[in-house]
């Protein structure tokens, strides 16, 4: 009974813990814009002086800019992630924060460069896709491909942290990628977007990685459990030898 409540508190936990990450988001937003935008004016504005480098130079400032930015979301998704992890499993997650961190950042400039394709593939075949109906598959695929590809990528490079600890940490990406994917769904696809479908979106995408994560580490608890009882079976069953001398 005490494990059962101990995880049930732990994938509620979980699931609506995910709501915190984009108010967390809109608060980086915000400081991003704020400490940013001077840097970005400065380079704009001087920018008739020497065009070909500022340019260079700019393009290279947005592209650091997302990848902080998405590096400093991701952050505190793995400061949550965690945390929770540590106060219900007892499990310290080495270099989890990190990993988020550095996969949010790539999983950012991923998501960048695969919507700028997209998008130039859909100027570039406008004509065809309406003529032979794909055009609204193409704008589906713009608006799943973000989120999906987001965490995806993420969710990769925590799995090198968590196959330290779990097995099957291959089952920690196909969570992320079908909530990422489930999201996309339920919040643009499913009605028209609104406060409330993003809220069961975001729920249901918390639930789906909060189980995953909670199925691995209840099957690591009770590998461990049952090494603890083997080897104190073996302990009690050594047989002994008495010396009579």
């Amino acid at each position: 009974m005490t494990t059962r409540i101990k995880t049930t508190r732990f994938w509620l936990e979980w699931t609506f813990s995910s709501l915190l990450v984009y108010p967390i988001t809109a608060i980086l937003t915000v400081v991003f814009v704020i400490v940013w935008f001077p840097l970005m004016e400065m380079l704009t504005s001087t920018m008739y002086v020497y065009r070909q480098a500022d340019l260079t130079m700019s393009d290279i400032f947005i592209l650091l800019s997302v990848a902080v930015f998405g590096g400093a979301v991701s952050l505190s998704v793995g400061l949550l992630q965690a945390r929770m992890v540590k106060r219900h499993f007892h499990i310290e997650l080495q270099s989890w924060k990190r990993a988020s961190a550095i996969g949010g950042a790539v999983a950012t400039l991923a998501v960048l460069f695969t919507m700028v394709a997209l998008d130039a593939h859909m100027n570039a075949y406008s004509w065809q896709l309406r003529e032979f109906g794909g055009f609204q598959t193409m704008d589906t695929i713009m608006h799943i491909a973000p989120m999906t590809l987001y965490v995806s990528i993420m969710s990769v490079v925590q799995a090198f942290v968590l196959r330290r600890y779990v097995r099957d940490a291959w089952l920690w990406i196909l969570a992320n990628a079908v909530a990422g994917f489930m999201f996309s769904m339920v919040f643009v696809n499913a009605f028209s977007p609104s406060v409330w479908n993003w809220l069961l979106a975001a729920i249901a995408q918390g639930a789906i990685t909060g189980f995953a994560m909670l199925w691995m580490l209840t099957r690591l608890t009770k590998d461990n459990q049952d090494d603890a009882a083997d080897s104190s079976f073996a302990f009690q069953h050594v047989p002994i030898d008495v010396d009579d001398n």
